[in-house]
């Protein structure tokens, strides 16, 4: 099965590549992208999360010894394809969200 690929019209050098996901236990579900390199050249992968519990999508990017929030580091654009994407693997939404 083809991962899934997130890109971009306007940040064509940045694309988010699922590489795992998983339901990590009864209430949240886990999105695992490739890894990254940030500004300051650290590595990092970025974990995108359903929380069932709390019916919210959350951002973090893990590095090796810190885990960052990145709500505000993942563009408007990018959030409402995977938010589309994982909303749609674990249920709560079948169509298209966004055109």
């Amino acid at each position: 099965m083809a991962k899934k690929v997130f890109k971009s019209k306007f940040f064509l050098d940045t694309e988010y590549e699922v590489l795992e996901e998983y339901w990590l236990d009864d209430d949240t579900y886990v999105m695992v992208c490739q890894d990254m390199e940030d500004v300051d050249g650290d590595i990092y992968h970025l974990e995108v999360e359903y929380h069932a519990d709390e019916d919210r999508v959350t951002y973090t990017r893990v590095y090796e010894h810190e885990n960052v929030d990145a709500s505000l580091l993942v563009s408007v654009g990018f959030k409402k394809q995977m938010e589309e994407y994982i909303l749609k693997q674990v249920g709560v939404v079948k169509g298209m969200l966004t055109k």
